[in-house]
Parts: C-alpha cells; structure tokens; sequence
C-alpha cells in the first residue's frame, strides 16, 4: 500500500505471517479510506498499527480531492527550509 491511495472496504491491505512462516493471516481494510500511514518494519506485535485509514464516505470524491490537491502541489511543498 502506497501513502494516498485509496482502498476500498474488504480490500486486502496485507498478509502476516509467523517468525516460522507456518500460519497466515490476511487483514483487509474494515472500510472504504484512504491510506495515511503505514508500519515499514518487518516485524510487527500483537496491537501494532500496521495501516493507518482516513475514512471517506464517498470514495469517488476522496480521489477528486486527491488529485486536485496532489496537482496543486509543488517544490516548495516539500522544501524542508521555509
């Protein structure tokens, strides 16, 4: 999963899988949202955030305020000197 993308409810955000690697178990999205955050370490504990979720009612409008947002951006939004 990518930071912004939007994902529907019962998509599949990832699978985890034991230190073995014997059991699985698929986690899907609880609900139609877009991804604002995400676990990048390999290893993750009981109760760890593995996705952070925006909900979004309508999912056809969360992507048109994403992409206008994302096309009105520019250098100076990602500039770490102001």
């Amino acid at each position: 999963m990518k930071l912004g993308e939007l994902v529907e409810r019962k998509d599949l955000l990832g699978i985890l899988n034991d230190p073995l690697g014997d059991d699985q178990e698929e986690v899907h999205a609880p609900f139609t949202g877009v991804v604002i955050g995400h676990l990048n370490l390999p290893l993750a504990h009981e109760g760890d955030a593995l996705i952070h979720l925006a909900r979004v009612p309508n999912s056809d409008d969360a992507e048109n305020t994403l992409d206008e947002y994302n096309s009105s951006l520019n250098e100076d939004d990602f500039s770490l000197e102001h």
